[in-house]
């Protein structure tokens, strides 16, 4: 047998091991249950980056974003508080040690029944070190920071919708 048919061999073989053993990428999961896809999303400014970041999830997730009006025709999912804070671990020495966290209060409720998810807080939050002596690049890393904690928060709720979606 020579080299070249070996090495295609291998690699057809490996391609179908990954594409056989279930690997998905990162928010690449299964859709939201049929009953949830209709959905209207409120309480939060439609110009925030967590509203971005959500819409394009649920969109992902094969949702249909609706008007609150059209609520009857489908689920309400309704951001009740969005809470961020950076509390100082400690200090010694000109590095000090932070927490940012971020929390969402949310409901999902369909159709005028009980909620499905009834006010559900979630939280969020990454420990990063600042060193005061080069205070060159905080602000990049704070904006990074807060997308990966809105990042975070928002697979946290798909998973949950998807999860109470299909129970019901």
């Amino acid at each position: 047998m020579s080299i070249k048919p070996f090495h295609s061999l291998l690699i057809l073989v490996l391609i179908f091991g990954i594409s056989g053993c279930g690997f998905k990428l990162r928010g690449s999961a299964e859709p939201l249950p049929v009953q949830i896809r209709q959905l209207a999303l409120v309480g939060i400014d439609k110009g925030s980056n967590l509203y971005q970041a959500l819409a394009h999830a649920l969109i992902g997730a094969g949702a249909t974003l609706s008007q609150a009006e059209d609520s009857d025709k489908g689920a309400l999912l309704t951001i009740h508080r969005v809470g961020q804070s950076r509390d100082e671990i400690s200090a010694s020495g000109g590095q000090t040690l932070y927490r940012a966290t971020l929390e969402v209060v949310f409901s999902l409720s369909r159709d005028k029944q009980p909620k499905l998810i009834d006010s559900r807080k979630l939280r969020a939050s990454r420990e990063f070190s600042f060193d005061s002596n080069n205070p060159y690049g905080l602000e990049q890393q704070d904006i990074l920071l807060r997308n990966e904690l809105q990042q975070d928060l928002v697979r946290q709720m798909i998973n949950q919708i998807r999860a109470v979606g299909s129970t019901h």
